[in-house]
């Protein structure tokens, strides 16, 4: 039954997002706190794919809450992930990787 619900997942989400679930539950687990969660990873590739000028802009075209985004604007900033620049926010990097320490 959980194998099923399972490969269900698989069929309706692209890998990537997949594993970014997947780290969050690690992350969770181990009770630390995520800066790659599955809505920031989304936020991520729409910034890389098209800088946005506003926060508002950007939460809009993700129907979601302003201040969320803002919220994960900011988390990304601080680990590096996006920047500012004369075209507005942007994700200057082609790929993002996670690691999850296996010790402590």
């Amino acid at each position: 039954m959980v194998l099923d619900a399972i490969i269900r997942r698989m069929k309706r989400y692209p890998v990537e997002t997949l594993i970014a679930d997947f780290l969050t539950d690690v992350v969770r687990a181990r009770g630390e706190s995520t800066t790659l969660s599955p809505k920031r990873l989304e936020l991520l590739r729409q910034v890389h794919r098209h800088p946005e000028k506003t926060v508002s802009g950007l939460a809009t075209i993700l129907s979601r809450d302003y201040k969320r985004v803002h919220d994960d604007v900011s988390a990304l900033s601080r680990a590096g992930l996006t920047e500012r620049d004369e075209d507005g926010l942007r994700a200057p990097c082609d790929s993002v990787r996670a690691a999850v320490p296996l010790e402590g």
